[in-house]
């Protein structure tokens, strides 16, 4: 049975990762938040055991703080994945990124991007196999509620109760002029980390 291991395994796609998996891996969890076994990502940790893939999503998510607290965006997406990269034994590397990576027009997504650099960089150099994914508008739940208080998700489950939802921008070339988004459920997500396991 293939060993994985999933870091961001407390948050909230990591929780509805773990749920589809089931029992066709052997699950190892990584997490600050992890009442058993917490482990801060940010420090130089080491792990003794070899996994056949690692699925890191791990990572700080909030867009809005990480233009007050940039600092620590960089430290945890950029030095955290540095560290899981070279201090955990694995032969194939996911990488969940974010599709504001393109843009890169908040500290999150210069974050993310640089990120994405380091796993290339150091997968090629290592002779690992490695798989990245950039994820946009992530909704939905399947038992597991959104961690990110300001993200998507979270927004539209508190305006089933107060009734408020915020649009912005109103200038789009589009027919009312708000912008038009794709969402991708959260299992959909799942399912694409799942084959990344093993292809």
């Amino acid at each position: 049975m293939k060993k994985v291991l999933i870091t961001g395994s407390e948050g909230y796609i990591g929780k509805h990762l773990i749920r589809m998996l089931g029992n066709k891996y052997d699950i190892y969890k990584l997490d600050l938040v992890d009442p058993n076994n917490p482990i801060d990502i940010r420090t130089n940790f080491y792990l003794d055991t070899e996994f056949d893939t690692v699925i890191h999503l791990a990572a700080l998510v909030n867009v809005s703080r990480s233009t007050s607290y940039p600092e620590e965006y960089f430290d945890t997406n950029v030095n955290g994945t540095r560290h899981v990269l070279k201090n955990i034994n694995y032969k194939n590397f996911v990488f969940a990124s974010t599709g504001s990576a393109v843009g890169m027009i908040s500290p999150y997504a210069i974050s993310k991007r640089m990120a994405e650099l380091i796993v290339e960089d150091h997968c090629k150099k290592s002779n690992k196999d490695y798989t990245m994914f950039r994820f946009y508008n992530v909704t939905g739940v399947d038992g597991f509620p959104p961690t990110n208080p300001d993200g998507l998700m979270s927004s539209l489950m508190r305006a089933q109760d107060d009734g408020i939802f915020y649009v912005y921008g109103g200038d789009y070339n589009t027919p009312d002029g708000s912008a038009i988004r794709d969402y991708t459920h959260v299992n959909e997500i799942c399912s694409a980390l799942t084959k990344a396991i093993d292809n």
